[in-house]
């Protein structure tokens, strides 16, 4: 690896970092039809589609652990739920959408932030089901 690249990786990761930072510190305290933007899984997913779906996946991981940090929710959810998007989108991409136009990146998002939705509200189902409570931490 030489300096280059581990720049590029370096930058990236910083972006990946603050990407998080700054959704759970500006976006979250935002009102209400603003607050439902999620710039990581937004970026996430225009990776996956657009870019790269290695470099999507490192996106994922990273700003899903800041979040899972600085979130109110179980630490790794929502790098999990990242993960998981970003293989989905990859899927269908590859499968379903053939060329990478901005109604096919639209509608692509539209499912992958469902299913998103549907995913974070199923795992914190399953943490209150199995677990009797809903916040984070606090495992006694």
């Amino acid at each position: 690896m030489n300096y280059k690249s581990f720049k590029k990786q370096l930058v990236f990761s910083i972006f990946a970092v603050l990407c998080g930072i700054i959704q759970i510190s500006f976006i979250h305290s935002l009102y209400t039809p603003l607050s439902w933007i999620n710039i990581p899984l937004g970026i996430t997913i225009f990776l996956a589609v657009i870019i790269s779906y290695n470099k999507a996946l490192m996106f994922g991981t990273l700003s899903g652990i800041v979040l899972g940090v600085f979130s109110n929710q179980r630490f790794g959810i929502s790098a999990l739920l990242l993960i998981i998007t970003a293989i989905c989108v990859h899927t269908l991409f590859n499968n379903l959408f053939t060329n990478a136009s901005f109604y096919s990146l639209f509608i692509i998002g539209l499912i992958s932030y469902t299913l998103y939705d549907v995913l974070e509200v199923a795992f914190s189902a399953f943490y209150f089901y199995f677990n009797g409570d809903n916040r984070a931490g606090d495992y006694a």
